[in-house]
Parts: structure tokens; C-alpha cells; sequence
């Protein structure tokens, strides 16, 4: 008897809930503002937490359905993800996992101010964390991502990607997130899935295609789908996973 495969094991979802990593310039941002362009989706809510409002704002011009909020503190995070879970929208889009994870460790271990005048308001000198700062962080982020497992919409995050350091992950690719947290956070969404662009040499010139991958490999090993179809999605968008996650 063939074993089953990996997408078999958990029955697909009515809801979408995605966690995407990537590099910087990956286009995980403006793979949120796709949301845009699909009612299913509408009304969306998309909550930014990595400093890239103005990008945001110029690619979701003219969206009256998708609500942007930008967000710098614990508090400001709280609240956008309060009203996002509301009832009132299909979609939410957390742009930036690592920012959370920062901003509550900042909330948990706050900065110390240095210098004087301008200089005094920049927290450039950091108290150490201890691991109690971390642990507690760490519990927080697992109950942020079992929140949003729950809710009742669609839900896609994003993360900055990392490189695995050490003989035995060179060359890996992972969430970029602290210790237990790389493997726990992506363990609570039903499809993790690594964002990248490929340079293809032309006559003439370079093409770049951005491609979203959704299986496992050796160099990404933990990306997986426990959705229908587990192929590699070219340009991709949120109309696409969501075919994707339907088995189409």
C-alpha cells in the first residue's frame, strides 16, 4: 500500500492560513496587497509592522476594501489585530512576524536611552534579555499564532527569512525567528511556504521571476501545504494560493 502523502494527512480548511518567509525584496508585502483583487478576500485588513507603510499604501492606492494599519508599538499591534479579528473582514495580512517578535521583546526587555538631546530618544543601547525575557516572548508569540489559527477568516503572515548557520544546515533557508520559535511558530498554520525570486539569463538580458515554493526540499525543509495541491506557484498571488489551497 502507498503511504500517504503529507497534504492527506490534514484535511483541507475553509479558511486559508498561510505563514510566507522570504528575503528581503522577495515581494511578500506585495503578495498581501493582492488581496485587493480578490472578492473573496474583501473586506481585508492588513496590518504592517515593518516599517513600510509608504510601499504599502502606494500599491493598495485606490483599495477602498482593504484597510491598512501601520504599527510601531505592543499596544498599536494590539489593537489593529483586535479589530481585524472583529467579525467585520474576510482577510487579515501581518506583515511581519520578526517585527512582532522585536516588538515584544522591546515591550518585555525594554531599550535604554543614550546620548543626549536627538540621540537620547534613540534606543540604541539594548538591556541584555535574559532567557525568563525570552521564554515569556516566546509564549506570547505562540499565542498570537494560536489566535490566528483560530479566527475565522483567512489569515496569511509574513516572515523574513533566515540562513541556517553550521556544517550540518549550510545552504538551509528558515523562518527567521529565535531558538524553539523557528519550528513552533510555522507548526501552527497549514501552509508555510518559502518566497524567492529566480534570475534567468536571456539573450539580450535578465529576467526575474518571483515563485513560491511549497514542498519541502533540502534547502528549504520547512515549507509544506496540508492543502490540495503542493506545486511551486510562478508570480504568485493570494488568487492563486487560494486555488492552490482548493486543489485547483
Amino acid at each position: 500500500m502507498t503511504a500517504p502523502s503529507r497534504t492527506m494527512i490534514v484535511p483541507p480548511t475553509e479558511w486559508l492560513r498561510g505563514l510566507v518567509f522570504g528575503y528581503s525584496g522577495a515581494g511578500k508585502s506585495h503578495l498581501l496587497c493582492t488581496c485587493r483583487e480578490v472578492p473573496e478576500l474583501l473586506p481585508a485588513f492588513i496590518v504592517s509592522l515593518d516599517n513600510n507603510q509608504a510601499t504599502l499604501r502606494r500599491m493598495l492606492a485606490g483599495a477602498t476594501d482593504v484597510k491598512l494599519a501601520s504599527c510601531t508599538t505592543v499596544d498599536e499591534a494590539g489593537r489593529a489585530l483586535a479589530e481585524a479579528s472583529n467579525g467585520k473582514y474576510r482577510f487579515l495580512g501581518l506583515d511581519g512576524a520578526k517585527s512582532l517578535y522585536d516588538l515584544l521583546l522591546a515591550f518585555v526587555a525594554p531599550p535604554l536611552p543614550v546620548g543626549t538631546g536627538v540621540l537620547a530618544k534613540l534606543p540604541t543601547d539594548w538591556r541584555n534579555p535574559t532567557l525568563q525575557d525570552r521564554g515569556v516572548v516566546l509564549e506570547m508569540m505562540l499565542r498570537v499564532g494560536r489566535a490566528l489559527a483560530q479566527v475565522p477568516m483567512h489569515v496569511v503572515v509574513t516572515c523574513l527569512a533566515d540562513d541556517l548557520m553550521g556544517e550540518s544546515k549550510s545552504g538551509q533557508v528558515s523562518v527567521m525567528l529565535p531558538g524553539k520559535l523557528r519550528r513552533l511558530f510555522p507548526g501552527m498554520f497549514d501552509l508555510t511556504a518559502y518566497l524567492d525570486v529566480r534570475r534567468h539569463a536571456l539573450k539580450g538580458g535578465v529576467k526575474f521571476e518571483r515563485f513560491l515554493q511549497l514542498q519541502p526540499t533540502t534547502r528549504v525543509p520547512e515549507a509544506k501545504t496540508c492543502y490540495g495541491s503542493t506545486n511551486d506557484i510562478l508570480e504568485p498571488t493570494l488568487a492563486q494560493l487560494l486555488q492552490s489551497m482548493k486543489g485547483v
